[in-house]
């Protein structure tokens, strides 16, 4: 960790005039400051199953905000639905996820990237996607062949 001369008379003063746990504290703040980038490239597209699939893809974050390397740990996924709670949450590096059995209609997507540490990203873009109605099966070709046998 570089830490810049101002942070280090912070660390000082806190060491002369405050506690062990205020200085943990300013530590793990000064270490964690910069979260990851935030998503920007998420997309969300219906597979066209008869599953209703939605499947959706994005990059994972390689630096934080402040320019310096992050990785992501952990993927938090959400909809217009859940708002404020994470429906799903995938390991960093899965990149895509896919979301069954949604009834047709309009649906919006986005994630949150965490790092090791609990720090988490902005909010990614958002992904929207339609998933259609059904549509009518085609119906069956009736047999005209079909013969029957008598067996005593």
């Amino acid at each position: 960790m570089n830490l810049t001369i101002t942070e280090l008379i912070e660390i000082l003063e806190l060491l002369r005039t405050r506690s062990g746990i205020e200085l943990l504290e300013l530590l793990k703040h000064l270490r964690h400051r910069a979260p990851l980038r935030a998503a920007t490239h998420l997309t969300a597209v219906w597979k066209g199953t008869t599953m209703s699939a939605i499947n959706l893809k994005w990059i994972d974050a390689t630096t934080r905000v402040d320019g310096k390397p992050g990785t992501v740990a952990t993927v938090h996924i959400y909809d217009e639905r859940t708002q404020d709670t994470a429906f799903a949450t995938v390991p960093g590096g899965a990149q895509t996820f896919d979301v069954m059995n949604y009834p047709p209609g309009d649906y919006r997507f986005a994630i949150i990237f965490e790092d090791s540490d609990g720090v988490k990203s902005d909010l990614s873009n958002v992904a929207s996607v339609t998933v259609p109605q059904p549509t009518a099966a085609s119906p069956l070709v009736a047999a005209t062949d079909l013969t029957a046998t008598f067996v005593p």
